[in-house]
């Protein structure tokens, strides 16, 4: 989980996405602390214009794919 949390430091939202569904799948625990700061690394990610759509790093263009990833750790 420190990979996925670094990732999202680094603006990496679809691959640290990719990282905690991976843990998940083999059974990983996400520990609490990542979980209650997702929201706030996302914030970078999110379109001034339409903040319900999310880019894949911070100041880019809002993509499907980057949305779906950032809802699935929102979820």
């Amino acid at each position: 989980m420190a990979q996925a949390r670094e990732l999202l430091r680094k603006g990496e939202l679809v691959f640290a996405s990719a990282a905690v569904q991976a843990a998940l799948a083999s059974e990983q625990t996400v520990p609490q602390s990542l979980w209650e700061e997702i929201p706030r690394l996302l914030e970078r990610h999110r379109n001034a214009a339409h903040p319900d759509l999310y880019a894949p790093a911070p100041g880019g263009t809002a993509t499907a794919e980057a949305t779906r990833a950032a809802y699935y750790l929102l979820a």
